[in-house]
């Protein structure tokens, strides 16, 4: 989201990713960039878990992998279980059952 408006909106600047949940309301270009792909991504995230509850009709399980792990985490519905070797746990079990 920050490389797309940077290279598709005109002077807006390239910023680090937010690595806690940003301050509201954002109060210069930069702040206000970071709030909103911060609350984007999870935005979007909780949209997907919402979805996931309508359509079955029951609490799915969720799993939060990845480095942005720890940032995304206390914006996320719960429950939401941070497992950040997930990835090479699967790894782990392809491996031994061949």
């Amino acid at each position: 989201m920050i490389r797309g408006l940077h290279d598709y909106t005109a002077f807006l600047p390239i910023i680090p990713t937010p690595k806690t949940a940003p301050p509201l309301p954002g109060t210069s270009t930069p702040a206000a960039m970071e709030v909103g792909v911060y609350w984007s991504a999870i935005g979007g995230v909780n949209a997907i878990i919402d979805a996931y509850r309508r359509h079955y009709d029951a609490e799915p399980a969720v799993f939060l992998t990845g480095g942005d792990g720890p940032t995304l985490l206390p914006g996320l519905r719960p429950p939401v279980t941070h497992w950040p070797e997930m990835t090479l746990e699967g790894i782990r079990l392809a491996a031994e059952a061949l």
